[in-house]
């Protein structure tokens, strides 16, 4: 089962969630909020190392099925930009979930970790190979069951999405000749990070230009590919969370598989305007992505624009960002990888 709705710890709503509370935030997104998938995020977050297990167990109590309908999916930081401890415990705690939903649930609570930020297959390789060896070693050690967890790449870059498909190719071919058989493949799209470097016209084209291209990979490599759109609410998150602008974005952005459905849509709207965000987003998953050819050329004119447009005004925009309330538990801009 591919998951279709994803509740994030994203930290756009004006409702200041703690990293204690997202225990019990992430029951509330499976019975709640209808979602089957919940990101337990560590990029940038100061997110307890215990808290996959935590959800697991809580889980356990409340009689929901982890493993089955449900899914617990970590997001990592990715080794190359952020402090290497942090990935390596972050996998540790991901393979530490499974084995404690094998024990107690008698299924696989993780059955994937995101990597944010690929530009390069070498880190997307580096980062499975240690969790695969996590794994054997409770495996060998322990004769514990943890499950095989799939490596999500996390596209968050105008110039990595537009190449992301290449990138795929040569992934699956590395694959084939491991002798590694991938027949389903998840694969993310973030459109907030690009669209603050990029400006939101070129990170719109690059999203629908990537899902056409991903369309053609899989039927060109005989994959199942389901792309993940990471989108919220505006002015840069996109629009596919926002109650105004849903109808139209899953239609610019049909192709997709799975939406996020991040916090500001969850505590900044009423349950009844919720429930008719989500809803639209499942009537538009799952489609075919447009036939329309977009020119990666285009995307890079669009894309100068706005850094001409907005390069002047980084001082200012900066200024303004430090009076912003944080409403999730953040780790220090100095241990954080982006730009």
């Amino acid at each position: 089962m591919i998951p279709r709705l994803m509740c994030t710890q994203h930290p756009d709503a004006t409702v200041k969630v703690t990293a204690n509370e997202e225990v019990d935030e992430a029951l509330v997104s499976f019975i709640g909020y209808g979602c089957d998938e919940v990101m337990v995020d560590y990029e940038g977050k100061s997110t307890p190392y215990t808290q996959p297990k935590e959800v697991v167990m809580k889980a356990v109590r409340a009689e929901i099925k982890l493993g089955e309908r449900f899914f617990v999916t970590p997001r990592m930081p990715n080794p190359r930009l952020e402090e290497l401890e942090r990935s390596l415990l972050t996998l540790e705690a991901a393979v530490s979930a499974n084995y404690f939903s094998w024990k107690y649930l008698g299924a696989q609570a993780v059955r994937w970790v995101v990597l944010p930020m690929v530009s390069d297959f070498e880190t997307y390789f580096l980062t499975r190979r240690i969790l695969e060896r996590k794994a054997k070693t409770i495996r060998e050690e322990l004769g514990a069951d943890v499950g095989e967890i799939e490596l999500i790449p996390l596209f968050e870059d105008v110039l990595a999405q537009v190449k992301a498909p290449e990138l795929l190719r040569e992934l699956f071919r590395r694959a084939r000749e491991n002798n590694q058989e991938i027949k389903e493949f998840r694969v993310f799209l973030g459109k907030s990070d690009a669209a603050v470097k990029y400006g939101h016209v070129a990170s719109s084209l690059s999203m629908r230009h990537v899902l056409r291209e991903l369309r053609r990979l899989a039927q060109e490599e005989g994959v199942e590919v389901y792309p993940m759109l990471g989108m919220g609410s505006p002015p840069f998150r996109g629009g596919i969370n926002n109650p105004n602008l849903v109808s139209y974005e899953v239609a610019q952005y049909s192709g997709y598989t799975t939406a996020t459905i991040q916090s500001a849509v969850r505590y900044d709207v009423s349950y009844d305007v919720y429930l008719k965000v989500k809803d639209m987003i499942l009537f538009g998953c799952c489609k075919g992505a447009e036939a329309v050819e977009i020119d990666p050329q285009l995307i890079n004119r669009f894309a100068a624009a706005y850094k001409a447009f907005a390069t002047p005004l980084l001082p200012k925009a900066l200024e303004l960002a430090k009076l912003v309330p944080s409403t999730r538990d953040r780790v220090s801009w100095t241990a954080y990888g982006r730009e």
